[in-house]
């Protein structure tokens, strides 16, 4: 009777885990300046036009190295809907280590971070510009690398069938 039990389980896991899938349709980085990231150079991201709407699951991909002077960090997000001009706005307070300086994360020299944004939903055809800033008190903030955006639609199982 365990064994049954289990097995079932087992499957019952499986069939949830197929269920749903990500579909990762856009991931890109950009650079920052090697002498720091300015609080007037705003990052852009142009999301090219959708083949399927949905709703997307994203995250913000930050990179920094060890000249990064502070535990977190404040960043905006705009993302502007097209068409139709739609804003969305995300103040994303990325932390980065504990108030000893542990890292959250593992790294040598550079340490990558990812932190969820806005789940938008998008209809087919529609594009994304998506601007990127930091709000922090510093005009230069040194040891930002790159920032980047991924963008996943998550699929269930029911898109698949009544396609």
């Amino acid at each position: 009777m365990k064994r049954l039990l289990y097995s079932a389980l087992v499957a019952l896991v499986v069939v949830m885990m197929s269920a749903c899938s990500i579909d990762t349709v856009y991931h890109r980085y950009s650079h920052t300046s090697v002498s720091g990231w300015e609080k007037n150079d705003t990052l852009k991201f142009y999301v090219p036009r959708l083949r399927q709407g949905g709703v997307f699951a994203q995250q913000l991909d930050v990179r920094i190295n060890g000249a990064y002077p502070f535990t977190a960090a404040t960043l905006i997000v705009k993302q502007r809907i097209v068409p139709g001009n739609a804003v969305l706005t995300d103040t994303v307070n990325c932390t980065f280590s504990k108030p000893d300086g542990t890292r959250l994360t593992r790294g040598i020299s550079y340490y990558q971070y990812s932190f969820p944004i806005a789940k938008p939903d998008l209809r087919e055809g529609d594009s994304l510009v998506v601007s990127i800033y930091h709000d922090m008190k510093r005009d230069m903030l040194p040891g930002i690398s790159d920032v980047g955006l991924h963008i996943c639609r998550v699929s269930y199982l029911h898109d698949r069938l009544y396609k």
